[in-house]
């Protein structure tokens, strides 16, 4: 009877101070795992979001550029001379400026214009097949002129497409840093790029068959893991970087022809 007392007594007794401290502290060890466990998850997804966004940017550019510049030359009848088309009052077919500085652009890219002809039954009316840079139906017998290039948009850039000759630019895709071109020059008229060279290195634009383009690509938002301060991005050649703005980078690149200068 005794024993069963004693046991009673310790029961309603409760637990020690050190009980208690060992009890706690086992809970915070128990939580910084957790809470450890739930932040490298959050990283890595939000990582892996980062990535997935710059994957689109740069799906996205290529659609929008390639549309415009695969374009280049058309004319809505096929019979008709280029050299009344695209006369020098119009401007050429294709055309560039490399490593471009003026206010509003990023110091250091380049642009690229492109010119087509609208098409559309009867004449004078657009039936949607042409369009321009921003979506918009070209008629029949109207020359689009369609210039990319990078320019600054807020804290970041993007790519920015004008239909007016610089009046007025709208921006396609947003967080592209850099943009750097070479055109395929058809030196013996078999409808294949011989070289690729820069634009001020191109004697003869008529020869040009096709575009080499590169962009540069960074995620909306910083992440939270981090990115190699050391890593350089090549585009054309040059290198750019190293960045320690904790940013995903990617490089974007594709050679687009001039369906309208290919046989």
């Amino acid at each position: 009877m005794s024993g069963h007392t004693g046991l009673v007594r310790r029961m309603r007794r409760g637990f020690t101070i050190v009980e208690f401290l060992v009890a706690v502290a086992i809970g915070l060890v128990v939580s910084l795992v957790i809470g450890q466990i739930f932040i490298g998850s959050r990283e890595s997804f939000s990582s892996q979001e980062d990535l997935a966004r710059v994957q689109e940017a740069m799906r996205n550019a290529s659609t929008m550029l390639a549309r415009s510049v695969r374009l280049a030359g058309f004319r809505n009848h096929a019979g008709v001379d280029p050299n009344e088309v695209f006369t020098a009052v119009t401007g050429l077919a294709v055309e560039g400026v490399d490593n471009v500085s003026a206010s509003g652009f990023v110091t250091g890219s380049d642009t690229i214009t492109v010119r087509f002809q609208g098409m559309g039954v009867p004449a004078g009316a657009a039936d949607g097949t042409v369009v321009d840079c921003i979506g918009q139906n070209i008629p029949f017998g109207t020359i689009s002129s369609n210039r990319f290039a990078i320019r600054t948009s807020g804290t970041s850039s993007g790519l920015f497409c004008s239909t007016d000759n610089g009046a007025t630019w709208n921006e396609l895709i947003s967080d592209v840093q850099n943009m750097q071109i070479m055109y395929g020059v058809d030196n013996d008229n078999d409808g294949t790029a011989n070289h690729f060279v820069r634009i001020n290195d191109v004697a003869d634009p008529n020869q040009i068959v096709s575009v080499r383009v590169w962009m540069l690509v960074r995620s909306p938002t910083q992440t939270a893991n981090a990115v190699d301060s050391t890593t350089t991005y090549t585009l054309a050649g040059n290198a750019y970087g190293p960045y320690t703005d904790r940013f995903v980078r990617r490089v974007f690149y594709t050679t687009i022809n001039l369906r309208n200068r290919v046989p």
